[in-house]
């Protein structure tokens, strides 16, 4: 496919960057790297195809505030729907899903709160641009589209991802940067019919994000000055929200303060284990069974790391559990105990390995190989819910029907979905997440007081099955 030229969001040029903004006196951020964030790494070098309810009826027509038009994308002032919550059901929307996954238009957003379009990405100097151009030509009428065929939805300009916050770093330590990027983050909106923006950070202080991202120890503190210059361009009634880690050590001591200036946080709660795991285990566990015998380390799970957000002094309404639609499979040594969970690997041979990590083998056709350091190739593991339920001789016939030859097997307390295949040539086991458990986690985080649940991403569902479940338990 031919490449296009991105082009910049620009509301005006700048130059330079000012010098570093920070406390010296604040310290810096926890550098220990933890398990979990590691994971991310290998998470997006495995790949994800190219790498991851309802609120209350709004007050008449969302009482849309207009902003100036900035460019010629709209043929007229955009109105854009300001946030009152609670967040809802917050889908994530990839503009590359549309070349194997499915178009915007194809997608019913009944009972959706807000669809995140990913990603755009942001240079040092506060340049806001497209990561395809091409894409966002077909995609962002349908998206306009949509919004009119759903009062209820808001459009949100997602900015930064795995491989888009290379200078997130950089910007929110500049003064003139930061200036830049809130207007360039206003054209954006308003040029292109956004009612929000999300900026997704992978991850302030650099520990767990690739290992080019720009970083400093100020990150954290730096964040808040970025935020509040984006507030204070967008008003307090537009929607700003930001994807953050399943740990809260990023953001160190300036949490709340981050909190404060958002109108919710997206968690990526899920991607606990993979095949960096000495163990088969699960993608995202809502709770720990103290009847099962677990032996990673790492027992990391949704409800311990919302909590862990609730201890630091963020507000309940202001987080939205994430849940990936996606599972992860391993080779295991005993698929019938436990159905494969918590069992051994049948190989951790990967040279590239120091710890004794597992094998990763390949899981939906999507699945591309990554060569790693030692020069071997291995897979991210990783099955689609769409895949599992639709590519050639599935694993399911049904949303909780195997096929023959695998086995089904749910957890109440984990509230997680497992399939093994008893093959003595090929032991498999999957972690994935099926209506069961969505509906399950949804209804767990209503319960909570939690601000609603998050997707990614919504075209790695089958026939809306894991979206219908997740808005029944979110409004039951």
């Amino acid at each position: 496919m031919e490449t296009k030229q991105q082009q910049p969001f620009l509301v005006s040029n700048t130059v330079g960057l000012a010098p570093q903004d920070h406390n010296s006196a604040s310290g810096s951020l926890n550098r220990n790297r933890c398990k979990w964030i590691s994971l991310a790494l290998l998470t997006a070098a495995l790949s994800l195809t190219v790498f991851l309810i309802h609120p209350s009826q709004p007050p008449q027509a969302m009482l849309e505030t207009p902003h100036a038009l900035t460019n010629t994308s709209l043929a007229t002032a955009f109105s854009y729907r300001p946030f009152y919550g609670p967040p809802g059901a917050v889908v994530y929307y990839t503009n590359w899903a549309r070349y194997s996954r499915g178009t915007v238009d194809s997608i019913a957003f009944t009972g959706i709160s807000a669809v995140n379009y990913a990603f755009y990405f942001v240079d040092k100097s506060g340049v806001v641009t497209s990561s395809d151009s091409w894409a966002d030509s077909l995609n962002l009428p349908a998206l306009r589209a949509q919004r009119s065929k759903y009062p209820q939805l808001r459009t949100v300009a997602a900015i930064g991802g795995w491989t888009g916050s290379g200078f997130f770093s950089d910007v929110a330590a500049s003064s003139v940067a930061r200036t830049a990027f809130a207007n360039n983050v206003l054209n954006l909106l308003d040029s292109e019919g956004f009612d929000g923006v999300d900026l997704d950070w992978e991850y302030p202080g650099g520990t767990g994000g690739l290992w080019s991202n720009s970083k400093s120890p100020y990150d954290a503190q730096n964040f808040v000055l970025l935020l509040k210059e984006l507030r204070a361009k967008l008003g307090t009634s537009r929607l700003i929200s930001i994807a953050v880690a399943a740990r809260t050590n990023p953001y160190g001591t300036s949490l709340t303060q981050i909190a404060q200036l958002v109108s919710y946080m997206n968690v990526m709660s899920y991607d606990f284990n993979g095949p960096w795991s000495k163990y088969s285990d699960l993608n995202a566990a809502l709770n720990l069974d103290p009847r099962l015998t677990n032996p990673n380390p790492n027992k990391i799970t949704i409800s311990s790391v919302l909590n862990s957000y609730v201890q630091a002094g963020v507000s309940k309404s202001k987080l939205v559990p994430g849940i990936a639609f996606y599972g992860r499979s391993w080779q295991v040594n005993s698929p019938l105990s436990n159905n494969g969970l918590y069992q051994a690997c049948s190989s951790t041979i990967n040279p590239a390995s120091a710890t004794g990590a597992c094998f990763a083998i390949m899981g939906d056709v999507n699945d591309v190989p990554y060569t790693d350091s030692a020069g071997v190739k291995i897979y991210s593991g990783i099955w689609t819910y769409r895949n599992l339920r639709s590519q050639t001789n599935s694993p399911l016939l049904g949303p909780t029907t195997p096929r023959s030859g695998w086995t089904r097997r749910y957890f109440t307390i984990l509230e997680a979905a497992t399939l093994s295949s008893g093959s003595t040539t090929a032991k498999k086991f999957i972690s994935y997440e099926d209506p069961t458990s969505v509906q399950a986690k949804a209804y767990w985080s209503k319960l909570q007081g939690y601000g609603g649940m998050m997707v990614w991403e919504i075209t790695f569902d089958y026939q809306q099955e894991l979206t219908s479940a997740l808005l029944r338990g979110w409004n039951a």
